[in-house]
C-alpha cells in the first residue's frame, strides 16, 4: 500500500509546483505588460534576436520568454540543451511542468525549447487591464503537454483544439488530456490559477472575435 500512496503525493506535488509556475508567469505577464504601455505579450515578436552563433528575425512568445529570460531563470542554455536536439536550445525552470518530462514539453519552431503550457494567442497584444476588467476569467495560460508533444508551432496546442471544437459542436473538455488527473491547470488574466477539468467559453462566440470566448456575460461551462 505505500508505493501507491507515495505516488499520491508525488502527483499532488507536481500539480501544487505546476499551479506555482503559472501564479509566478502570471506575475512575470503583469510585469511585461506594465513596460509595454499594458500591452500583453504578443503572440510572435520580430526583431534581431542572437541565438548561439546564429540571429534569428522572429521568436514565438514561449522562445521570447526564454530568450530573453525576463520570465523566469533558465535551467538549461546552447547546443545539446535538449538532448534530442544537437541545436542551440533552451530549457526555461516556470515553462517546464514537473509532472512532464523533456520530451512531452518539447517544441522546435525557431529553435528547440521546452514549454509544458499553451498561451491564449487571442489575447496577444491586447490591454491587459482592459481585458481583465471586462472579462476575469480570460484564459491566459494553460497546461497542456499531453495533447501534443514535439509540437511545431503554438496554433496546434490543445488550447486552440478545444476552442475550435467548440464552435464546430463538440465538448471542449479536458479529457484525457488533463495534466494532472482530469485536470489542466489555468492561468487567468486576473493573475489566478485554477486546476480545472473544463474551460470557460460563451455562448455564440465568434472565432474570430476571441475575448467573446471568455466573457463574463454568458459563461458556460463543459465538464467530463
Amino acid at each position: 500500500m505505500l508505493l501507491p500512496a507515495l505516488g499520491k503525493v508525488k502527483q499532488t506535488a507536481n500539480a501544487i509546483s505546476c499551479t506555482n509556475n503559472l501564479k509566478q508567469l502570471g506575475l512575470f505577464w503583469q510585469m511585461y505588460a506594465s513596460d509595454n504601455d499594458e500591452r500583453m505579450l504578443p503572440d510572435a515578436l520580430r526583431g534581431s534576436f542572437a541565438v548561439g552563433s546564429s540571429t534569428k528575425t522572429e521568436l514565438t512568445w514561449c522562445e521570447y520568454m526564454a530568450w530573453s529570460k525576463t520570465f523566469g531563470s533558465v535551467r538549461k542554455e546552447g547546443a545539446n540543451a535538449l538532448k534530442k536536439w544537437a541545436d542551440y536550445g533552451y530549457v526555461p525552470d516556470l515553462q517546464f511542468c514537473p509532472a512532464s518530462s523533456e520530451d512531452e514539453s518539447s517544441r522546435y519552431n525557431h529553435f528547440p525549447m521546452i514549454s509544458s503550457y499553451t498561451y491564449n494567442r487571442y489575447l496577444s497584444n491586447q490591454k491587459m487591464k482592459v481585458v481583465a476588467k471586462v472579462t476575469p476569467k480570460a484564459l491566459v495560460m494553460l497546461d497542456d503537454w499531453r495533447k501534443a508533444p514535439d509540437r511545431s508551432r503554438s496554433d496546434s496546442d490543445w488550447l486552440n483544439f478545444a476552442l475550435k471544437c467548440f464552435l464546430d459542436r463538440t465538448r471542449p473538455n479536458v479529457g484525457s488530456f488533463g495534466a494532472h488527473g482530469k485536470n489542466a491547470n489555468q492561468l487567468f488574466v486576473d493573475g489566478h490559477v485554477e486546476p480545472l477539468s473544463f474551460i470557460y467559453t460563451a455562448r455564440n462566440s465568434s472565432y474570430v472575435h476571441s475575448l467573446q470566448i471568455w466573457s463574463d456575460n454568458d459563461i458556460t461551462t463543459y465538464t467530463n
